[in-house]
């Protein structure tokens, strides 16, 4: 046997056993008085590969209707803001590709069955200073992670029960979040996805013709 046959074998073995792999997603969100801290990070062959991305922190200003992000890199932090012109122009452009796909919900349901939440936990503290709008604030947020949960479980599958938790604080004016969840699918479910999602771009551009 050549050796170009014995690498296209072991290419293809590799293939198969990435199809079959699967990779974990674990997102942690904090937001503490002025500080907004967060990450991604991507799981794959257990803890062995390992690629976390920082979440730029996050700021708005009214007024002038701009969201301002830090961008951190290895070298410098910069500063980009994004106006409400941009926000309106990206919402556009993805509007526009999803009409273009056929089917584009049902490939992307399809593909959220088979993602399993492997931990979901929600802490939330929040305080106006007033103990009754306190209370209807908690009662407000509590309605709200509820309706969220129940939406989630029905689309996503649970390995562990969500838990979320809000904390009022009837004397003090505080707002702060702590976000962690974990999500497991196959790399190969994620692959066909984009393949279908890629199949239905093509013949739409075709039939455009």
């Amino acid at each position: 046997m050549s050796i170009w046959l014995w690498i296209g074998i072991v290419m293809l073995f590799l293939i198969i056993v990435l199809f079959f792999v699967s990779i974990r997603i674990e997102f942690q969100y904090c937001h503490k008085r002025d500080k907004n801290q967060g990450s991604i990070t991507f799981f794959v062959f257990g803890d062995i590969i390992r690629y976390q991305i920082k979440i730029p922190a996050l700021s708005m200003d009214v007024s002038r209707q701009e969201l301002w992000f830090k961008s951190l890199t290895k070298t410098k932090e910069e500063e980009k803001k994004i106006t409400k012109e941009e926000v309106k122009k990206y919402m556009e452009l993805s509007q526009q590709m999803v009409r273009r796909i056929e089917h584009f919900y049902q490939i992307i349901s399809r593909f959220f069955k088979q993602v399993t939440f492997e931990k979901l936990q929600w802490e939330t503290s929040i305080g106006t200073g007033d103990a009754a709008e306190t209370g209807i604030l908690t009662g407000v947020l509590w309605g709200a992670k509820t309706a969220l949960i129940a939406t989630a479980g029905k689309i996503f599958r649970w390995q562990k029960r969500p838990m979320i938790e809000i904390r009022p604080h009837f004397t003090d004016f505080v707002f702060e979040t702590k976000f962690h969840s974990i999500i497991r699918f196959r790399i190969g479910h994620a692959i066909l996805a984009i393949n279908r999602i890629l199949l239905q771009l093509i013949s739409t551009r075709r039939g455009m013709k």
